[in-house]
């Protein structure tokens, strides 16, 4: 507060810490955030009570440490005349003329309106709603989203089902790809970046959005042969059934050990699954309840295709031995099914819940077979594998395969194709384009 007042301005603390920690308003609406620090770790700090040119200010870096009270950290402050110390002189500071602001931009944020898709109250579908700056979220970077993509989530939040969207009002979309639009974190302005799930959609704004401030926890710079489109053409749902397959690799799984099985298949993580597993030597056995669809999960490299109607009778504690791994996107009675027939020590990547959250299996795979059942979650995944995994899939992919597999959309599109993903008549992927101000 000192340095505040130093700098000509009024600083009281305005909430105890007690307070802010466990009272839910002080918590949500992007009133907080949660940073590294040095000797404690991830810790939670609480935005400034005041806005600059109509936004929270974002943080540049953590608190200062005891003793580090120094030039740079009194330099931070944008509004603070940049000091002079002597260090020979423990005396009064004194200052130079105040200096601009770094960044050009920052002048016409306030004046900034862009469209969004927002979810206003539950059970309420969501409106296509034009925003300002002040509406944005304190976060570490400030982004221009060009493209985002459609996923059952989305869906499910656009159409305004529960499940997904857990604070109102809330911008919707688990994906976005775009510009920085000012230096922070490591990234200059114009860098392209990409975030996927990280709380978006869920308890942070969305992708949806032709402007978004995002924390940079799990920012990935996108990668260089994919670009935006191609990075939203894969999005989560790519990098899902990388990230499984990335499990399925760390527990011993080699193209030599038998056939792959992918359940889902004609979905937006399954159809990733599928070609991806191809292109990597597997052999792979697709599972759908389309018909029609068996050409096209042929052409991106399923030999054999199993109808869903054999995934869904009632299991068996174990049954005959087919697979030595699987993708499973649906869970439910298919995966009770799956685990029944694995191969002995096969093993099995759960990524998915289109058939249910129940698993109605026994413990017998696992005891007599030594089967494995392992947990795939892209929401929440660490940054170094989020760039493993982005790393293989730039170089599987190339925007000619792409789309073969994806179309493009706009957000006047979003509540009609969301009702199509609920419906299942949607098969690989959809690249939400935005048309920026």
């Amino acid at each position: 507060m000192s340095a505040v007042e130093d700098c000509g301005g009024v600083a009281a603390p305005v909430v105890a810490w007690e307070d802010g920690a466990t009272r839910r308003a002080f918590l949500g609406d992007g009133a907080s955030a949660s940073l590294h620090h040095p000797f404690g770790g991830r810790e939670r700090i609480f935005v400034p009570p005041w806005r600059i040119e109509g936004a929270f200010p974002g943080f540049t870096r953590r608190a200062p440490l005891m003793g580090e009270h120094t030039d740079a950290v009194l330099a931070a402050l944008h509004s603070c005349p940049t000091p002079k110390m002597r260090s020979s002189d423990p005396g009064p500071v004194t200052y130079d003329r105040p200096r601009d602001l770094p960044h050009e931009s920052r002048t016409h944020m306030s004046e900034l309106t862009f469209r969004a898709f927002q979810a206003t109250e539950p059970k309420k579908p969501a409106e296509l709603v034009h925003l300002s700056a002040e509406d944005l979220p304190a976060g570490d970077l400030l982004v221009k989203v060009t493209h985002s993509s459609l996923n059952y989530k989305d869906g499910l939040a656009i159409l305004g089902r529960p499940g997904v969207v857990r604070t109102f009002p809330l911008i919707c979309g688990i994906d976005l790809a775009g510009e920085v639009v000012d230096d922070a974190h490591g990234f200059a302005a114009g860098d392209n970046v990409i975030l996927t799930g990280s709380g978006l959609s869920e308890t942070r704004p969305g992708g949806y959005s032709q402007y978004q401030r995002i924390m940079a926890d799990h920012v990935v710079a996108t990668p260089s042969k994919l670009g935006p489109w191609g990075a939203m053409a894969i999005g989560t749902a790519g990098l899902t059934a990388m990230l499984s397959i990335l499990r399925l690799e760390a527990a011993g799984l080699t193209p030599d050990r038998g056939p792959v099985l992918v359940t889902g298949a004609t979905g937006g993580v399954g159809t990733f699954a599928v070609s991806t597993l191809a292109r990597l030597g597997y052999e792979v056995h697709a599972s759908t309840g389309k018909e029609d669809e068996h050409a096209y999960l042929a052409s991106l490299g399923a030999t054999t295709i199993v109808p869903r109607e054999k995934l869904t009778g009632e299991p068996r504690a174990l049954d005959r031995q087919q697979w030595a791994a699987c993708v499973d996107c649906v869970g439910g009675v298919v995966l009770a099914n799956v685990l029944a027939r694995m191969d002995y020590s096969g093993v099995v990547a759960a990524c998915g819940l289109a058939g249910g959250p129940t698993l109605p299996a026994t413990v017998m795979p696992f005891i007599l077979r030594n089967v494995s059942l392992l947990g795939v979650d892209s929401v929440n995944a660490p940054l170094e594998l989020r760039r493993q995994a982005w790393d293989r899939l730039d170089d599987l992919y190339s925007l000619t395969t792409l789309k073969q597999v994806a179309v493009d959309a706009t957000l006047e599109d979003l509540p009609r194709l969301s009702e199509q993903i609920l419906r299942g008549q949607i098969r690989g992927r959809v690249v939400v384009t935005m048309s920026n101000p």
